[in-house]
């Protein structure tokens, strides 16, 4: 259980991203359909590497 608890907290699902970003899961699905953010499928269950989460936002940043 502890294992399985720690890999939890490096992952984010579709609904928290979605949560954090004020848009709905479909825009997240769409992205990862597409290419542009990384994900993991584990049985119905997508998740996101908070690692892949940061780079993705750091690539839309826009730069002064």
């Amino acid at each position: 259980m502890l294992i399985y608890s720690k890999a939890m907290k490096e992952f984010h699902t579709t609904r928290q991203i979605a949560k954090l970003l004020d848009l709905k899961t479909v825009t997240i699905r769409r992205w990862i359909q597409k290419g542009q953010l990384k994900a993991y499928k584990l049985g119905k269950e997508m998740r996101i590497s908070k690692k892949d989460f940061e780079s993705f936002l750091n690539e839309r940043r826009i730069k002064p």
